[in-house]
């Protein structure tokens, strides 16, 4: 407990600036200026909130429990605490849970697919590599990739760096059960779904959104159309110029000498005497993102979830790789013509129940290995 002397000189500090004065902690000068207010049960007695500090929602299965929506000043809260609450949190970033999300209904709208229709993406699993033959016996080297619960943990509107006309939504795979940290729990506990170990986002137009917590499967793609992945590459350590730029070398003889793979001169002369920014030089090679574009769906696993690419894929066995629809073929030409329009927004359960496990694509065309008529 303060002194009279120790308080007027506490006021005396607050409203001038003298050159000598007692330093308090802001949370102890709080609690001096407001007094802390323990909220009722019953929400009609709760105090007056200016606008600008507070703005409460209730809850319509609770009729007794409010949720906080908007950030807090530090006034309102030192205002209004409840006991047990995440209210006396300094920066709460809540969200009413029982509230009717507009997303909800999503799958029951049926809304018809577009050429301008941007689909939501998944995370896979690379499982390795193997070869397929087709119905002529070409034999074709693809890539497994494996969907393992994939769910949609978050939509974000008017997110950063996102076009206004196009929303984000977050898609989190592969069921993490140890080591979560508690703020990720509570994201996934309040989105409902459990904890994800990898977590991506893809940016769909609103007629594409899912509602949280809605599982995709790898009859999401259909056999022969074209997808982009996107995963890291192999990290190869540090490298020369040949590995990693395909330089050409120096000669082997005529007066070489220990630089026979060296990059040569890396300037020039005294004008503009440096190097230019982005010389191919050695260094570390590997381990950044890489991008295949318009890979073909050859495949597809509707009870193992797998899905059958044409092709390598960037990266280690059990990596991460994101899939979406080819971005250069827009519109029809992502899709073969007997799958337009395609799965919108995703495949339908009760449809997929029907289908068989294995769904495969035609190459059609003619016998490549018929003789040719003279």
């Amino acid at each position: 407990m303060l002194s009279n002397l120790h308080l007027s000189r506490l006021i005396r500090s607050l409203s001038t600036t003298p050159t000598r004065s007692l330093h308090y902690s802001p949370h102890f000068v709080n609690s001096l200026k407001y007094k802390k207010y323990k909220a009722p049960k019953d929400p009609s007695k709760l105090p007056e909130v200016p606008e600008t500090f507070a703005k409460y929602e209730k809850l319509a299965s609770k009729e007794s429990t409010w949720t906080f929506v908007t950030s807090p000043t530090r006034v309102n809260t030192s205002i209004i605490q409840r006991k047990g609450s995440l209210l006396s949190r300094r920066h709460p970033r809540l969200k009413p849970k029982n509230l009717p999300d507009k997303w909800a209904l999503q799958l029951n709208r049926k809304l018809p697919w577009t050429e301008k229709s941007i689909r939501i993406g998944v995370i896979a699993k690379k499982k390795g590599m193997m070869a397929l033959w087709d119905e002529w016996g070409v034999r074709q080297p693809c890539t497994v990739l494996q969907l393992e619960n994939v769910q949609v943990v978050q939509i974000k509107e008017n997110a950063k760096f996102v076009s206004p006309d196009l929303v984000s939504v977050q898609v989190g795979c592969t069921d993490k059960k140890k080591n979560v940290p508690r703020p990720q729990l509570g994201h996934f506990k309040s989105a409902g779904v459990p904890p994800k170990w990898k977590l991506m986002e893809f940016h769909v137009t609103p007629d594409a959104v899912l509602p949280v917590g809605t599982e995709i499967r790898a009859a999401h793609f259909v056999p022969g159309q074209y997808v982009d992945l996107q995963a890291p590459t192999l990290g190869k350590g540090f490298a020369g110029v040949m590995k990693r730029w395909g330089f050409k070398g120096l000669p082997a003889s005529h007066g070489t000498s220990l630089a026979h793979r060296s990059a040569g001169s890396t300037g020039q002369n005294q004008s503009p005497g440096r190097v230019f920014k982005g010389k191919k030089m050695a260094g570390r090679m590997g381990g950044k993102n890489c991008t295949v574009v318009n890979a073909k769906v050859l495949k597809i696993d509707n009870v193992l979830n797998l899905i059958y690419v044409k092709g390598p894929v960037p990266g280690y066995d059990d990596q991460f790789v994101r899939i979406r629809d080819s971005v250069n073929k827009k519109g029809a030409a992502c899709f073969p013509s007997d799958c337009i329009p395609p799965p919108f927004p995703t495949i339908d359960p009760s449809v997929e129940k029907f289908m068989p496990r294995e769904l495969v694509t035609k190459t059609g065309g003619t016998d490549p290995f018929a003789l040719k008529e003279s």
